[in-house]
């Protein structure tokens, strides 16, 4: 029914030799990971005590 929420869930095998699964796992995720490497260590403020700290705000 339309402008009902819904869930959807799937079982994705990394191993299976299907097309549209071999392009996602296997060819687009490793390139993204590569392409935002180092993306936002420019921005980073290490030395900020504020960025360190993980359990406050």
């Amino acid at each position: 029914m339309p402008g009902r929420r819904g869930l959807a869930v799937a079982d994705v095998d990394p191993h299976d030799a299907a097309s549209d699964i071999d392009t996602a796992v296997r060819l687009a995720r490793p390139w993204r990971r590569t392409a935002r490497g180092g993306l936002y260590a420019p921005h980073a403020a290490g030395d900020d005590p504020r960025s360190r700290r993980r359990d406050a705000f």
